[in-house]
């Protein structure tokens, strides 16, 4: 199947990053967001580092997307308290690690979640 970039919306990536990732669905569960179907084909819950996230793939289109979870927790509250800093905490180490693994393993269209920003503004250095 060839990946049709550009098809998955910005409300779908809302609604799976301010929705459906919070559910915590399965690998291999189906979600269905604003009409259009997505498959889970990772998830990780529940880390010793507090980072929450799901891949899913586009089942129209075959993107993939790695959604985060936001703030839940007090580990999340801490990693948010490091972010006028220049060192990285376990979180965002780990969410950096998560996407360079998985970037390996697929053909990573887009990076949603309130999380997303944060780690995102870490790597680039406008958290300082």
């Amino acid at each position: 199947m060839a990946i049709q970039l550009g098809a998955t919306t910005d409300s779908d990536l809302i609604e799976l990053s301010g929705k459906e990732v919070y559910t915590h669905p399965l690998k291999d569960e189906k979600l269905d967001v604003n009409g259009h179907e997505y498959r889970v084909v990772e998830q990780s819950y529940d880390t010793s580092s507090g980072l929450d996230y799901m891949v899913v793939k586009n089942v129209e289109t075959g993107e993939i997307s790695m959604i985060f979870e936001g703030t839940q927790g007090i580990k999340d509250v801490v990693t948010d308290g490091t972010l006028p800093g220049t060192v990285p905490d376990a979180q965002l180490r780990a969410a950096d690690e998560a996407y360079k693994r998985l970037s390996g393993k697929y053909a990573i269209s887009y990076v949603g979640g309130e999380f997303a920003w944060r780690w995102a503004c870490q790597l680039c250095g406008l958290a300082k």
